[in-house]
């Protein structure tokens, strides 16, 4: 499972985060989308398209995608190209959540408690989201997909917890895929919040650091309860 391509994949991804603090967003039109590919490759040369796991091969496709599109040299250019990149990471949410769901969740208290919790974070992130948003005619636009999204990669961080609890996982790559969602859901939550209602300081490499992190986690969990 550990290979060449996974140490590429951190080689890259230290390079990234170097250059998103140094705002040095040309040479990122290659550490951006190269990481990925790096993980991709990660994922394929450990046999990670076979069975239901295939799935989570396609989120990452969309993944990169989604990174070409957001690249800051490109939405200088073409703005547009916003909305291109949020399709495709609703794509990714999406096919991860169906990865994640090989069977559908029992009905129980525990499984409410936890769709519960789960949909009070969503709730207060989408009101700190929306309250930015409402401020510009361009961001009233954006609200149904932003809110689409958040729905989407809601029910992704839903479907990983639930790892935790199907017997078909073993406790630690349950506990990868979870935190792996978890830390995507920062990420995204920063990225919006940095866009729509105020910018930070540090909120590019804080976005970068927990959106790499998240897809190695995932795809490391994902192979390892896989057993490849």
């Amino acid at each position: 499972m550990f290979n060449v391509f996974l140490f590429l994949f951190f080689l890259l991804a230290l390079a990234d985060w170097y250059l998103v603090m140094t705002d040095s967003y040309r040479l990122r039109n290659v550490t951006k989308p190269l990481t990925l590919i790096a993980l991709i490759l990660w994922f394929s040369i450990s046999g990670g398209w076979q069975g239901h796991t295939a799935i989570l091969g396609a989120g990452l496709i969309f993944s990169l995608a989604g990174d070409i599109f957001l690249l800051k040299s490109i939405l200088l250019v073409r703005p547009g190209m916003f909305q291109l990149g949020l399709l495709s990471f609703l794509l990714a949410q999406i096919l991860y959540t169906v990865m994640f769901n090989e069977t559908l969740p029992s009905v129980n208290p525990v499984t409410v408690g936890l769709l519960f919790l789960v949909g009070i974070a969503a709730y207060f992130a989408a009101r700190h989201i929306l309250s930015g948003l409402r401020r510009t005619p361009e961001g009233e636009k954006r609200q149904v997909p932003v809110m689409l999204y958040m729905v989407a990669i809601s029910l992704m961080v839903f479907s990983a917890l639930y790892t935790l609890l199907r017997p078909d996982w073993e406790l630690l790559h349950a506990a990868l895929v979870a935190a792996g969602a978890l830390l995507f859901y920062v990420s995204d939550f920063v990225l919006a919040s940095n866009a729509f209602v105020k910018p930070y300081r540090y909120a590019g490499i804080l976005i970068m650091l927990t959106y790499h992190l998240a897809q190695v986690a995932i795809v490391g969990g994902v192979l390892l309860n896989a057993g490849n």
